[in-house]
């Protein structure tokens, strides 16, 4: 699944439920400020005695032309407008119900599900995540899906130590409650610095392979209980394909060798030599020509 699948054309297209969305919901996904809260509260009660089921295009309409609390339309409405606009620009929301991505495709016994967000923006994968994670780790709660477990990648990007997101939160909330309610977390970075400390600390089972940069090395001794000296040394000296796993029932951390892939290698750095030689002889083939 992915939000834009223009870029990629292999996925299906995720789209969420843009009907009916709730006030809760609406001020996390605009980040509204206390005082803006009634006014968007008042433009969904007009939206929804008027409309009945309204959408975000209806909350916007009216947003922008009609004075929902007082006698004139002030520059905050307007600016809510704006903003809710902005999120229908994003076109992941669904101005019908029938058509938005089911939880239950997403989430599906023994299947893997991969949300890919190549080539859309920090601010439209922050939206998608968090929608994402809430509903899942909410539906999960209840019991209305399977076990399953989240891997978020370049988890730097979205629960960062410096900061927050829009996810953040509920990343956070998973980390320290989602085991109970049978939701694993697993967080994948390259640069464990820059995560969120209190998602990392959650982290009971480490698999580090090899990490030189200071910082880094900080980040994960100060997660991992009972890290050494020369621990940290072996960490800096391992070679390609071994890692140091920890935690996970493990009395003291062992160094495993992991086997040759068996799928396709979805991250293989381009071999821009490579690419030029190809390039520079195709040029010449067709001057050839």
């Amino acid at each position: 699944y992915s939000p834009d699948t223009k870029t990629n054309a292999d996925c299906r297209k995720l789209l969420f439920n843009g009907v009916n969305i709730p006030l809760e919901d609406i001020t996390q996904l605009l980040s509204l400020a206390p005082a803006s809260v009634p006014l968007m509260k008042s433009a969904i009660e007009y939206a929804s005695e008027k409309f009945g089921d309204y959408t975000l295009n209806d909350l916007a309409t009216i947003l922008k032309h009609v004075p929902v609390s007082g006698k004139k339309i002030s520059s905050t409405q307007l600016t809510l407008a704006a903003e809710v606009e902005k999120l229908v620009s994003m076109g992941i929301f669904s101005d019908k119900s029938s058509s938005s991505t089911r939880l239950r495709d997403l989430v599906q016994h023994g299947r893997t599900t991969i949300i890919n967000l190549r080539g859309v923006g920090p601010e439209v994968s922050e939206v998608v995540a968090s929608r994402i994670v809430e509903r899942i780790f909410e539906a999960r709660k209840r019991d209305r899906i399977p076990p399953l477990m989240l891997v978020v990648e370049e988890a730097h990007n979205f629960c960062p130590q410096a900061g927050s997101t829009k996810v953040s939160s509920i990343l956070r909330t998973v980390a320290a409650e989602g085991r109970k309610f049978g939701m694993g977390l697993l967080v994948v970075t390259q640069r464990p610095a820059k995560v969120d400390k209190n998602v990392l600390s959650q982290c009971n089972t480490q698999i580090i392979l090899k990490v030189t940069n200071p910082l880094d090395l900080k980040a994960i001794s100060s997660s991992i209980e009972g890290m050494t000296p020369g621990l940290e040394e072996e960490i800096q000296r391992l070679p390609i394909g071994y890692a140091l796993i920890t935690g996970g029932g493990l009395v003291f951390p062992i160094i495993v060798e992991t086997r040759v892939r068996e799928t396709k290698h979805g991250g293989e750095a381009v071999d821009i030599v490579k690419e030029n030689i190809d390039k520079e002889k195709g040029d010449v083939e067709f001057r050839v020509v």
